[in-house]
């Protein structure tokens, strides 16, 4: 039997990316993401319901967190849930904690948009999409390779 560990969350920042550093350099993120629900209380009113998410980015996804995310911005997360312990330095005790490990990180828009992120620096990442942009043409156009024996197709196709 196959196992899946899949998390999908889509929600808002409850406070600015912690961003640290690995001993090699990499980037590490811990962002908090709040998701709501509503349901029913035993007496039939309707009840809002918070859900906090640990999430941990790693390496590109957590330096566009640090360059782009805020608190109250919206996100959309793909990744795996993982479960850590650690023994507690003061008590003694075990603890655990349960964050979900990213791998997917998109934008979803600002605190009173619902369609786009703009980052507040909007020159510099419309100068990033168009170079990328740019790359990847240059990199479709010397990589194309066109298939044989279709050159010759007559255009008077009945349908």
């Amino acid at each position: 039997m196959s196992t899946l560990n899949k998390a999908m969350i889509l929600g808002r920042l409850g406070r600015d990316p912690e961003v640290r550093y690995t001993a090699g350099g990499a980037p590490v993120a811990n962002i908090s993401i709040a998701t709501n629900s509503r349901s029913k209380d035993k007496s039939g009113e309707w009840q809002d319901i918070t859900e906090w998410h640990r999430v941990v980015l790693f390496n590109k996804n957590a330096e566009i967190a640090e360059k782009y995310l805020k608190k109250g911005g919206a996100v959309y997360i793909e990744g795996r849930i993982q479960t850590r312990s650690w023994e507690d330095q003061q008590s003694g005790q075990k603890r655990y904690s349960t964050e979900i490990i990213a791998d997917q990180l998109k934008m979803m828009g600002g605190r009173d948009s619902q369609i786009t992120n703009a980052p507040e620096d909007k020159s510099e990442s419309v100068n990033e999409i168009k170079s990328l942009d740019n790359e990847t043409k240059k990199t479709r156009s010397s990589n194309d390779v066109k298939p044989q024996g279709f050159e010759d197709l007559d255009d008077d196709i009945p349908f």
